[in-house]
């Protein structure tokens, strides 16, 4: 149950942290 929520969980998340990763990267010319 836990891998199959960890396969299932990892896709959405994924997107989420590049979606995180794109904005820390376009904030961070700002604080530069």
């Amino acid at each position: 149950d836990i891998s199959d929520n960890k396969i299932t969980g990892s896709i959405p998340p994924s997107i989420g942290d590049l979606e995180h990763l794109l904005k820390l990267y376009l904030s961070f010319p700002l604080f530069l």
